[in-house]
């Protein structure tokens, strides 16, 4: 079985790859990332499952239940 495909222009993610793979050994602490569709799904859980020392997330919503909900789920992985 081959490995999965490098994306485009990176030397570390593959198409497969995880956002804690990808920044494994990356101090990210200090720094802001902005997370698209930070509210469900993939975004989501990009944002929750981010290894620390993380960044600090910015993400939005459409709708105030919406955001609540996000951020109850981001705060728990401080």
């Amino acid at each position: 079985m081959r490995p999965a495909p490098l994306v485009p222009d990176t030397d570390r993610a593959r198409v497969t790859s995880t956002a804690g793979e990808v920044v494994a050994g990356i101090d990210l602490s200090g720094k802001r990332a902005i997370v698209t569709g930070g509210s469900s799904g993939t975004g989501i859980e990009t944002a929750v499952r981010w290894p620390p020392p993380g960044p600090t997330i910015a993400t939005s919503c459409w709708s105030p239940p919406c955001l609540a909900s996000a951020a109850q789920r981001l705060s728990r992985r401080c």
